[in-house]
């Protein structure tokens, strides 16, 4: 497989120094040749539009401008056009707009000038894992003069003079601004807006040396399908939201958690009453590991029952073959031998049906100790801080979800939620 890949690799950038197009979906505004399927040919329609944005950025538009102009048009972009051309493999594109990404990689992309730029990036199962890795521009395969052009060299330049100097414009505002520290993102891919259910960005703005951040929903901007309003809130007034509810939260866990060792200990100090001092020496200090949270679980006596389940399915398909056996030796009659093996069956069916259940309570049981050690172990880490302070660590477990309806209304999912309502109903009520 080795030597297979490398020779496909060899033969493929034979075909890109002769010039052949050896990619998978053409760029925008062209397609492949109907006479050669190495070549790309003019898609007029497509063509047109980029041939206008050229235009517009040689007249001075913004790449966001000329993005928001070819959204009020309603043109298509360029996964959406793939989309509805009959590409299946963009459907994940069928409601994008266009955006300032859309636009710049047309307008550097040297393809408009009838060049092909190929081997920009590789991927290599034996030897990177599968991860893509960026080639620098010059060492791309570049063939000059392939197909028909789009745009002069005069506007592919003016464009990108265009782009470098805004480049240096952003290098500037961010060198004003180095000597002000970044903090980590807290809450990174947990924040959602209430009213169109897609992630929100995080950005930040430097005010008086200090930089602020806020989250807000640019779907209205990206997609087609929402009318969702730019929801907006400031990362200071969230993480106050969200660490006061987070240390109720771990209160709450905390008490859980006691009752839940009181209950063992008590269970534990029964199971020891009335027994002689060495029934207890030769219980190994079984109270003592029974006092520890995990010891004697539901999951342990699940998988106790689900092993006393296998033993009599495996009683039954030796009965089965036995009664097989007994029939075509003659000691049975084939009536006697069909009911018999019914009633078999039907024991058989009952046991795996059983089997299956208890299969399916051991995982929810072996799940929700996963989750109770890892509530413990959040709760043990937001201890050492004296409860003050919650590390960011302890937040990023605690958290599933944050869902932004407005810049009053928050609704916060906890991932040991479930785990902590389970507790509740359940809890014995501790003397005082």
């Amino acid at each position: 497989a080795k030597d297979i890949s490398r020779k496909v690799v060899q033969a493929r950038r034979i075909m890109q120094k002769n010039g052949e197009y050896t990619g998978g979906p053409c760029p925008y505004g062209y397609r492949k040749s109907q006479e050669d399927k190495r070549k790309l040919a003019v898609d007029s329609e497509a063509a047109d539009v980029g041939k206008k944005i050229y235009e517009w950025r040689v007249q001075g538009k913004s790449n966001g401008w000329i993005a928001n102009a070819l959204n009020e048009l309603a043109v298509p972009s360029p996964g959406l056009y793939q989309f509805l051309h009959g590409n299946r493999a963009y459907r994940r594109s069928c409601h994008a707009k266009w955006n300032i990404a859309h636009i710049s990689g047309i307008l550097k992309n040297p393809v408009y000038l009838g060049h092909l730029a190929q081997g920009k990036s590789k991927r290599s199962y034996f030897q990177e894992n599968g991860t893509k890795k960026r080639i620098r521009q010059e060492d791309w395969i570049v063939s000059e003069n392939t197909h028909e052009p789009l745009v002069t060299q005069k506007q592919f330049d003016a464009a990108a003079a265009m782009a470098e100097e805004s480049m240096k414009k952003y290098q500037r505002q961010q060198n004003a601004n180095e000597a002000v520290p970044h903090m980590e993102n807290p809450l990174r891919g947990k924040v959602f807006c209430g009213q169109c259910g897609h992630r929100m960005s995080r950005r930040s703005k430097v005010r008086n040396g200090k930089r602020n951040y806020y989250y807000f929903c640019d779907s209205r901007r990206t997609r087609n399908d929402t009318e969702c309003t730019r929801t907006t809130i400031q990362e200071t007034s969230l993480m106050g939201v969200v660490s006061d509810v987070a240390q109720r939260q771990l209160q709450i866990a905390g008490i859980i958690l006691e009752q839940g060792r009181l209950s063992v200990e008590r269970e534990s100090d029964t199971r020891c009453k009335g027994k002689s001092f060495s029934e207890k020496k030769a219980d190994g200090g079984s109270r003592e590991r029974a006092a520890e949270p995990g010891n004697e679980t539901e999951a342990q006596r699940a998988e106790a029952y689900e092993k006393e389940l296998a033993n009599e399915l495996l009683s039954i398909r030796e009965k089965r073959q036995q009664l097989y056996e007994d029939w075509k030796e003659g000691m049975l009659t084939a009536a006697d031998y069909e009911y018999k093996k019914e009633k078999l069956t039907e024991k058989q069916l009952q046991y795996e049906k059983e089997q299956a259940e208890q299969r399916k309570r051991i995982e929810q049981s072996k799940a929700e100790q996963e989750k109770r050690a890892a509530l413990e172990d959040c709760y043990e880490k937001a201890m050492k801080t004296g409860g003050k302070e919650i590390p960011l660590t302890v937040l990023d477990v605690l958290i599933e979800k944050i869902v932004v309806l407005s810049a009053e209304r928050i609704d916060i999912t906890f991932a040991f939620s479930d785990l902590i309502a389970k507790r509740c109903a359940d809890a014995p009520t501790v003397p005082m």
